[in-house]
């Protein structure tokens, strides 16, 4: 790139400077719009605005896990942004992948101390280290059904939260029936998840009134679940068996 990132303590990208990241979080947000939280050069999180959520899913996406992606960041164009909002000028491109004997560092390296510290001050993405006790579906009051985990953070604190994530979801699909979890495959995913470290890419969508409390009015998400080893080989078994992964670049 021409230019290097350029970004101020606010956290706030000036306008129109190329920002390399590493996205480690891809939520769903709508039928047609996705959520990206990445790690930039510098350490600081950033979320490009916006991708769609067909960008996020299409062979050869700049927005995969692990892989470096360069954008032309400038100010959000919201009336209401988070720090970590950036308005992308350029849409984002693709470069290389971080090398995968690395990775569980540049997780490790990255993380908050718990959930409380991810969303310090005006914070909306962070990343923990979690205990999961459990994964299961739960319907709202709105008769939505979501995936949820609860689980415990480092310092204690025990949380039950919406996983949005595209790629956790779309993993687990084919071991539902009807749509549900079943108690071996509850316990398979405790197994899993018991026995490996664990990491939550954790967000928090803007206020709507009707969680006030602890994170100022907002939602907590978990938009990006990462393990050490990967759950990707424990729940499908040997990928040289299964398949291609479809998340290229995605193991720890």
């Amino acid at each position: 790139m021409n230019e290097p990132a350029v970004i101020e303590a606010s956290g706030k990208v000036e306008t129109q400077k190329a920002v390399r990241f590493v996205p480690l979080g891809i939520s769903k947000v709508s039928e047609s719009e996705a959520c990206v939280g990445a790690i930039s050069e510098d350490g600081s999180w950033v979320r490009p605005e916006t991708p769609t959520l067909a960008e996020v899913k299409a062979s050869g996406s700049p927005f995969l896990y692990f892989q470096w992606a360069n954008a032309e960041l400038g100010e959000s164009l919201e009336r209401d942004p988070r720090p970590e909002d950036h308005h992308m000028v350029r849409r984002a491109q693709a470069e290389g992948w971080l090398a995968g004997e690395i990775r569980a560092d540049f997780i490790r390296t990255h993380l908050d101390a718990s959930a409380e510290d991810a969303f310090a001050g005006l914070r909306s993405l962070g990343l923990i280290k979690a205990k999961v006790h459990r994964i299961y579906r739960k319907q709202s009051t709105g008769g939505r059904v979501f995936l949820r985990a609860e689980f415990t953070d480092a310092k204690g604190a025990t949380y039950d939260w919406i996983i949005s994530e595209v790629k956790f979801p779309e993993e687990i699909e084919p071991y539902l029936v009807n749509g549900d979890i079943t108690p071996e495959f509850g316990k398979k995913l405790a197994g899993i998840f018991q026995s490996s470290e664990v990491y939550f890419v954790i967000a928090l969508t803007k206020p709507n009134n009707r969680f006030p409390g602890k994170f100022r009015g907002c939602h907590p998400v978990i938009i990006g679940i990462h393990t050490v080893p990967d759950y990707y080989d424990q729940l499908h078994g040997d990928p040289a068996e299964t398949g291609t992964h479809k998340y290229q670049g995605a193991s720890l």
